[in-house]
């Protein structure tokens, strides 16, 4: 009997129901019957890597608004879409990324605005500045009763002042008239503003209408009758000495705040001095940061080019680091609670373990001029750096390179850098008074994307992963184009270095042997440990 084998196939196995049904396919993942498979998926990981740089559009958005430089900013701990930035001519705006408008901004200092921080809810904002004042804000000033309560009083004001002028003799009737207008104008905005007020209570939010009616006025400076109530500080303490930075901690039943200046004091909202002050040989603060985490640490870098950790249970100094230059900023690693970050003037970012201060876990390098501003993602696996060299580049925390770096034609020296808390996106304070919005990953698709398309994107992201070493998709992966300036500088720092590491050389060469010791680079900027 002879046995015959043929093909049986069910058309409705094979049929869609409907349009947007992917037809179903049956793949022989046996790979001795696909010979040229890595070649085809070569061929489709240089063509990922290609699409990719095709559809690099990094830059969302550049919000402008501030006078003056952008120094310092902060992201709402409870928000995707509230960001604070503070500038150098004493302004604090609060922004809606979402929108990219200004909800509302204040005259907050005389002088620089040197630090703006969250607290741990999200609802306050802290800044300091060099009019030796610290002054605690509410995110959200404009509330539903209070905004009617205060509209309520100015109506009545502008009532009597309406009849005032009805019921005034004057010679001049021109003079009359136009004086009515414009208190009949400014009636006619009040009521208009109290009951569009009135029907976004009914329907949403105290906080989304909070952000509906002050964005209606852009200046809270030049309010003249027909604007918001003015805004004023819940808080203001009053320093010795101009301050340059501050935070708040995570911990919300025992909340204080934390501010650098000529020393490190430490603040309770009760009280109108600081609960204890800090010091170990420091001319003056430049930056102080609570850990995420361990919410009773914080650390501080000085102009003395140490780095300083504090204990606020014993209210203590517990360990100081000193480099060779000094550090502008540093931040905490949010998923490891002993990690931190520095930016240098040394053009470097180091990322240091506090419990083994002899060595950095890594050195950051790119950078052609001083990192000022360093923050992690909150994933705690990237660390975004801005820098005086005019650029904003993005670091694997395992990487001494940059895998991103973001530049434009205006862009100015990048004072401030944070990332969003969804890992989405990058914003950036400059010396040209912007503030921009960035993506973390430049050529990610905004939007809702459908899950065939997510499996497409990690599917090309494996093949990337797959042929990362292959010279002609390494090539096209890490390549970047930069500014002239940034280029030729980089072409100098290597002659430096090269230069330096060739003397090096020929020291030891000519030295008997363990005269000139080889040092690694994660510990010659490290001068000395104290405790």
């Amino acid at each position: 009997m002879v046995k015959v084998k043929v093909l049986s196939r069910n058309e409705a196995d094979f049929t869609r129901e409907r349009k947007s049904d992917v037809v179903k396919v049956y793949r022989n993942v046996d790979p001795s019957v696909h010979p040229f498979e890595k070649g085809r998926e070569y061929v489709r990981a240089l063509n990922a890597v290609k699409l990719d740089r095709v559809f690099a559009k990094p830059l969302v958005g550049a919000m402008d608004g501030h006078r003056d430089s952008v120094y310092a900013a902060a992201v709402l701990r409870s928000s995707l879409i509230h960001y604070a930035s503070g500038a150098c001519d004493g302004e604090l705006r609060m922004w809606n990324l979402a929108a990219r408008k200004t909800l509302w901004n204040v005259k907050a200092h005389d002088g620089f605005v040197k630090g703006v921080c969250s607290d741990a809810i999200g609802q306050h904002v802290a800044t300091c500045g060099t009019d030796k004042t610290i002054k605690f804000w509410r995110a959200f000033p404009y509330s539903n009763d209070e905004y009617e309560d205060w509209a309520d009083e100015t109506i009545d004001e502008l009532e009597d002042e309406h009849v005032q002028a009805q019921s005034k003799s004057t010679t001049n009737a021109h003079m009359r008239k136009s004086h009515l207008s414009n208190v009949s104008s400014k009636l006619r905005i009040k009521l208009q503003q109290k009951q569009m007020m009135r029907r976004l209570s009914q329907g949403n939010s105290a906080s989304s209408s909070s952000s509906s009616s002050s964005s209606s006025s852009d200046n809270n400076d030049s309010n003249d009758g027909g604007g918001d109530p003015p805004i004023e500080p819940l808080v203001t303490w009053l320093g010795d000495s101009p301050f340059t930075s501050v935070d708040a901690n995570m911990d919300t039943s025992n909340p204080l705040v934390v501010s650098g200046g000529a020393q490190v004091d430490l603040w309770d909202l009760m009280r109108s001095e600081p609960v204890h002050s800090f010091a170990w040989g420091a001319d003056s603060i430049n930056c102080v940061r609570f850990n995420p985490v361990e919410k009773q640490l914080l650390g501080s870098t000085a102009s003395d080019r140490s780095i300083v950790f504090y204990d606020t249970r014993m209210r203590t100094p517990v360990r100081k680091l000193i480099m060779h230059m000094a550090a502008n900023e540093m931040c905490w690693n949010p998923m490891e609670a002993f990690h931190f970050s520095v930016g240098s003037e040394d053009h470097n970012a180091y990322t240091f373990d506090m419990r083994k201060l002899k060595s950095a876990l890594n050195v950051h390098m790119d950078h052609v001029a001083a990192v000022m501003s360093v923050d992690y993602s909150p994933t705690g696996k990237e660390l975004v750096t801005g820098s005086y060299d005019r650029t904003v580049r993005i670091f694997d925390v395992q990487q001494g390179r940059s895998r991103e770096v973001y530049h434009t034609k205006r862009m100015q020296r990048v004072f401030s850098v944070r990332f969003s808390l969804d890992n989405q996106f990058i914003m950036s304070g400059s010396d040209d008074a912007n503030v921009r919005l960035w993506k973390s990953v430049a050529w990610r698709k905004l939007g809702v994307i459908t899950d065939r398309e997510r499996r497409n994107f990690n599917y090309k992201a494996k093949l990337q992963k797959r042929f990362a070493y292959v010279p002609e998709v390494k090539r096209i992966k890490t390549f970047r184009r930069q500014p002239r300036d940034v280029l030729s500088a980089k072409r100098t720092k290597h002659i430096i270095r090269t230069s330096r590491k060739e003397k090096e050389r020929r020291r030891r060469l000519h030295s008997k042997p363990g005269a000139v010791p080889h040092v690694a680079e994660r510990r010659k900027k490290i001068v000395k440990e104290q405790s």
